[in-house]
């Protein structure tokens, strides 16, 4: 079974130039599923993996491939640096959504039951926030998969 989420989590967490950007929970970088803890107040960067939104499955006569795409949030603390509100700074949360882009494009990330042959990575993107004292950015993340 692959567990795309679980795999990423485990090769995020181990990269030391990613978790040193991130908030901590509970003693772990702050790299969740789906949402962010209640009790976690956002003040550095969190990471939030969200599951598929695309599994599609293509077999051969030899060998099943899977097509995954899931998306990466990233959120932070607006710190507002001059009089007015069009006037934040987000440079923090921008490091941290380009270190995690960049490491997923060079990276050999090991997928629990199966082979990655490819992966496509877009973003980061600004991703809009209900809650004006955070930003967000989105990273899409594509991974061609063939199962063993």
């Amino acid at each position: 079974m692959i567990d795309v989420i679980g795999d990423l989590y485990q090769y995020l967490s181990a990269q030391t130039d990613i978790t040193d950007i991130l908030d901590v929970y509970a003693g772990a970088p702050a790299i969740f599923a789906e949402q962010v803890p209640a009790d976690h107040e956002i003040t550095q960067p969190v990471v939030v993996l969200d599951y598929p939104t695309v599994s599609q499955r293509l077999q051969t006569s030899s060998n099943i491939n899977r097509d995954i795409q899931i998306t990466i949030r990233l959120y932070a603390q607006v710190y507002f640096t001059r009089a007015g509100a069009s006037f934040h700074d987000t440079l923090l949360l921008q490091q941290a959504s380009e270190c995690i882009a960049k490491a997923l494009v060079t990276a050999r990330i090991p997928v629990s039951g199966g082979i990655l042959r490819g992966a496509n990575i877009q973003g980061p993107i600004i991703s809009p926030t209900e809650d004006t004292s955070l930003a967000g950015r989105l990273i899409t993340v594509r991974w061609q998969v063939e199962e063993s």
